[in-house]
């Protein structure tokens, strides 16, 4: 016999027949306490946990190894679903701080267009004291994604933002510096 903590927390004795062949998933408790195992939102908390806190996760190195853990409220599904519940159609859950934990003050519902501009791979520009990924500031600047992040290769963002689209511009432009610094 052996003594398991499960993941809701609670402590219960097991037959290590029962460990070796996969059947004690859990204390039992937890199952009858919130009743959501197997739904998408228990899926979802029990996914999380994984990627923070088992290291033979493939996730585990894009989370856990990070150091991203789950608060210590969140360790518990009730407290998840009572701080997280109702999750909006279409909708994952996101970090706002990709460098933060798993916890209330840190999490939200968001589209996969929003999370795309939220990860940490995310190409973040500030110009004018204004932060955005390059994909918002090809849209508020009038020019397409390929032609900014091109522009961005070849001219200090200054120029790259502002300079009126021609073509030949980054030439033009480019020129135009090594004038002035030349002077």
């Amino acid at each position: 016999m052996w003594l398991c903590k499960c993941d809701c927390g609670n402590e219960t004795i097991t037959r290590g027949q029962s460990l070796r062949i996969g059947k004690a998933q859990s204390c039992g408790h937890c199952l009858t306490a919130h009743k959501m195992h197997g739904t998408d939102i228990y899926n979802l908390w029990a996914n999380m946990l994984q990627r923070c806190r088992n290291p033979k996760s493939y996730s585990y190195k894009y989370y856990g190894a990070r150091g991203i853990t789950v608060c210590e409220r969140w360790l518990k599904f009730d407290n998840f679903y009572a701080d997280m519940w109702p999750r909006p159609d279409g909708m994952s859950l996101d970090r706002i701080d990709n460098d933060g934990i798993y916890e209330p003050s840190n999490c939200r519902w968001a589209t996969a267009a929003e999370q795309a501009r939220n990860n940490r791979n995310a190409r973040k520009i500030t110009f004018n004291g204004k932060t955005q990924v390059l994909t918002d500031w090809a849209k508020e600047i009038g020019l397409s994604h390929a032609c900014l992040r091109y522009r961005l290769t070849k001219l200090p963002v200054e120029i790259a933002f502002t300079a009126p689209w021609q073509r030949g511009i980054q030439l033009t432009a480019l020129n135009a510096l090594e004038v002035r610094s030349e002077v």
